[in-house]
């Protein structure tokens, strides 16, 4: 059996001969029917988005498209949920640890960033860490009222090697 292997690192890597890189097992796979559940039509919550010049026919066009791919869309914030479909990695210029300077929440949102991380947490989207690393969130309202956390970057992309 022949495997691909690559180096995406700048260093070269030399692997000795009969070294075991990876184990293999195989997978018995079984068929699992799963039913999405779509809505019957655009959303309402997306029509403010949408271009208010269209064309009648240019309208159902996107509606059908909408209609067509509203499985990837998160209909509500519970639809969201961690993915190990993507890993990012971020290589930084210096080895120096990144810390941002705190951001106070305010006292009367404590109770509901606390709930809110909670929930974040318990729904898989974000975890713990013990990174030297700190980039500290700011909290921010949404027009419906509800919690925005935004981790605020900015020194990040000067000190990242583009890839």
């Amino acid at each position: 059996m022949q495997i691909l292997v690559t180096n995406p690192n700048e260093e070269s890597v030399t692997i000795p001969a009969r070294t075991p890189i990876e184990l293999i097992w195989e997978i018995i796979a079984s068929p699992v029917t799963v039913q999405l559940a779509r809505p019957e039509e655009t959303p309402d919550f997306c029509r403010p988005h949408l271009p208010g010049d269209l064309q009648p026919e240019d309208q159902a066009l996107l509606d059908d498209l909408l209609q067509m791919h509203s499985d990837v869309f998160a209909w509500k914030d519970n639809d969201l949920r961690a993915t190990d479909h993507v890993h990012h990695k971020i290589v930084l210029h210096t080895d120096i640890p990144i810390v941002e300077p705190y951001r106070r929440i305010p006292l009367h949102h404590l109770q509901e960033v606390r709930s809110h991380i909670e929930d974040l947490v318990d729904r898989g989207i974000i975890e713990t860490g013990t990174s030297p690393y700190a980039a500290h969130i700011v909290v921010v309202r949404k027009k419906s009222g509800d919690l925005r956390l935004c981790w605020k970057s900015a020194n990040y992309p000067r000190l990242a090697r583009n890839s």
